[in-house]
């Protein structure tokens, strides 16, 4: 049984397995602390040990299967003889933003005539809306409504759609619910009895998958290769598990994008300060993926989907630059909006102990509440829930752990929402304002019932201990192997103990980082704690640390991601 270790400085609990529990994989050549890194992997037999490590791609897929592809290409054929406008509604989400772009595209390139729609977030907020169906049918002449991350539980929306003689085609990759609206084909690879055989694609995954069929369906070809750089920024900013399909996926679109030749997203690169060698699962997650969606957040998702969609180098230079604006202005908005969850939790009567934590307030804006939520899930290991507060409805934003899944909880008390949708690790809902007391209180005691055996304590889950001086170019090579890391594949993670803290600063605007120079032995370890500021640590102190290795020392080397602190054991 692995053991735990208690005394971190921020209360996290380090689950560390014991060095027994390091067990080879019959038939390979690779030592036992590789083979045990890919049985946490679900690795297990000598084939596929070879095939992940080596990057044996797995079975083509046959997009063929995937659910309804045969009507929906049935439709968009008519609508394409017939001269029909075809509007594509996404989401304001990278994962949205991307799949959009990849459809309009492809479309476009099979003649048809394209209107492509993104909701205002602060306006429409997420979804198909009536009102936009309206604009489309009326001022678009929009027949066919085609979806991009979402759509899945829109149904009064579609039969609207319906009644303004609009068909409807959802392309979604969120929880199924247990009715589905009345579309004339929905794409979905979560669809019960789907026979595609992948269900975690993201939705610029699918359309990926998708966009060739449609080239196909008009005697055209497209190098699916054309949208491996957008579907890749959907497939790492959404989160999805990057096993199977998409860790292949992935692999090859890194490549994909160090070489775009799209000018938005070249433009995007250089004013994120990445160069092609910078450009990693990380730097899409911290580097790429704020900046596209700071646009929705903040102003309109609209200028991401045209700078990702620009052809002209002169055009795409400062629009790349007004994301880069909107992204710092979201920094601090989301800084501010921290504080004020503290105040509103210090606040609250009794709740530090509750089993879900719930923010409610008319100051934390609608783009920001899911960067709120998610930190103070992490934070506080249990679910969390953050509302903007209007004086008649409240949007939020949810994020869970995975113990709970949150979209299945709403789901359950479905009928306190005007609307909600999303995925076991990440939801939202709009309803009305009175409602949200009775709306805490339910969901409270749900998650009360459903985590009433789980340790509501954050714990570190670490692949192992090991003394840092143990690490040289061999096994930094052999670790390498293991990517592209990500959500479902992440960085090996281990516990070093008795490190010399040769020199320590508080960086960042806020200095919330922690900026190290450590000693084990006789080498030296540039390492960076996130969000680790407060840490009591200083010039001198010896410490054990729980870390994983990155990129972004200097010159682009190797460093140190410090995950957790603790004071060495016996200091």
């Amino acid at each position: 049984m692995p053991r735990e270790r208690h005394d971190s400085y921020r209360g996290r609990r380090w689950v560390i397995p014991e060095p027994h529990e390091l067990t080879p994989i019959p038939g390979t050549p690779y030592p036992a602390w590789l083979t045990s890194l890919l049985r946490r992997r679900g690795v297990t037999d000598a084939a596929a040990a070879q095939a992940f490590l080596f990057d044996a791609p797995p079975a083509e897929p046959d997009a063929a299967l995937l659910p309804d592809i045969g009507p929906a290409l049935d439709r968009i054929e008519r609508a394409v003889r017939r001269g029909e406008t075809i509007a594509v509604f996404g989401d304001f989400d990278v994962d949205g933003v991307t799949a959009t772009a990849i459809l309009t595209e492809a479309l476009r390139m099979a003649g048809a005539k394209v209107e492509p729609y993104i909701p205002d977030r602060f306006q429409e907020g997420y979804g198909l809306n009536t009102a936009a169906l309206s604009h489309l049918r009326r001022d678009r002449d929009a027949t066919l409504v085609i979806t991009a991350d979402l759509g899945i539980t829109a149904i009064p929306e579609v039969e609207f759609a319906g009644e303004l003689g609009q068909d409807v085609i959802i392309v979604d990759h969120h929880s199924v619910p247990a009715e589905t609206p009345d579309a004339c084909a929905t794409i979905n690879p979560r669809m019960p009895g789907s026979p595609y055989g992948f269900a975690e694609l993201s939705t610029g995954g699918l359309a990926y998958r998708v966009a060739p069929l449609i080239l196909e369906r008009f005697g055209k070809r497209a190098d699916p290769a054309h949208w491996l750089d957008l579907a890749t920024l959907s497939t790492v900013a959404d989160v999805v598990p990057l096993e199977g399909e998409n860790r292949a996926l992935v692999r090859d679109g890194l490549v994909a994008i160090r070489e775009t030749r799209r000018p938005g997203l070249r433009a995007l690169l250089d004013v994120a300060g990445m160069w092609e060698g910078d450009v990693d699962t990380d730097g899409i997650a911290f580097g790429l993926a704020p900046r596209i969606n700071a646009a929705g957040r903040l102003a309109h998702a609209r200028l991401a989907l045209e700078l990702l969609t620009e052809t002209d180098p002169d055009r795409a230079r400062p629009a790349a630059e007004e994301l880069d604006r909107l992204n710092l202005r979201r920094r601090q908005m989301t800084t501010d909006a921290m504080q004020r969850a503290a105040g509103a939790l210090a606040a609250q009567i009794d709740t530090a102990d509750a089993p879900l934590t719930f923010v409610q307030d008319p100051e934390i804006p609608q783009g920001i509440v899911g960067l709120v939520a998610g930190r103070l899930a992490e934070e506080r290991h249990r679910p969390a829930v953050v509302c903007e507060e209007g004086l008649d409805f409240a949007r939020a934003s949810c994020r869970s752990i995975p113990e709970f899944d949150i979209a299945q909880a709403l789901r359950d008390r479905g009928h306190l929402f005007v609307k909600h949708g999303g995925h076991a690790m990440a939801a939202g809902f709009t309803a009305r304002t009175p409602d949200l007391a009775a709306i805490r209180a339910s969901l409270t005691e749900l998650a009360g019932e459903r985590l009433a055996d789980v340790a509501l304590h954050p714990r570190l889950h670490v692949d192992g201990q090991i003394p840092l001086d143990w690490l040289h170019g061999d096994r930094i090579r052999q670790l390498s192997l293991l990517a592209p890391f990500g959500a479902g594949n992440p960085p090996p993670t281990f516990v070093s103990t008795g490190l010399d803290i040769v020199d320590a600063q508080r960086v960042g605007a806020d200095a919330d980082h922690l900026r190290l120079r450590l000693r084990a032995g006789q080498r030296h370890w540039s390492a960076i704690a996130f969000r680790q500021g407060a840490a009591p640590v200083q010039r001198g102190d010896r410490v054990d640390a729980v870390w994983s290795l990155r990129k972004g020392g200097p010159y682009d080397s190797l460093e140190l991601e410090i995950h957790d602190l603790a004071p060495a054991a016996g200091a």
